[in-house]
């Protein structure tokens, strides 16, 4: 039998998101409003490629004092610098709150959030 039960963090700061059948990670954080490295980055057990998650699995969206709420959908043909100039910051803020684009930002694809 698998768990439908993760070892969340206690300091979850949202309510807990239930996994449907369907969902991917990009349906989650579309759908939980949260960005593709913070979900990774708080529920590690499914792994960066999303390959882990389980129908009815448990997942912490957001952690106390972590929770990025301002999101930002990637579109085609979006750049790190078009999407830093959009919301306003550095692309070296953007990198930063978001490692997982990679350091020439080789990883930005439609449909991340």
């Amino acid at each position: 039998a698998v768990s439908t039960t993760a070892a969340y963090p206690l300091d979850c700061d949202r309510p807990l998101y239930r996994v449907l059948d369907n969902d991917t990670c990009d349906t989650i954080c579309n759908n939980g409003r949260v960005s593709n490295y913070q979900l990774s980055l708080i529920n590690p057990e499914f792994g960066a490629d999303c390959r882990g998650i389980r129908n009815a699995q448990l997942l912490c969206l957001g952690r106390k004092g972590q929770d990025c709420t301002d999101l930002h959908k990637v579109t085609s043909g979006e750049t790190c610098e078009k999407v830093a100039a959009s919301v306003g910051i550095e692309v070296n803020i953007l990198k930063q709150n978001n490692p997982n684009l990679g350091e020439d930002c080789q990883f930005i694809n439609p449909g991340k959030v």
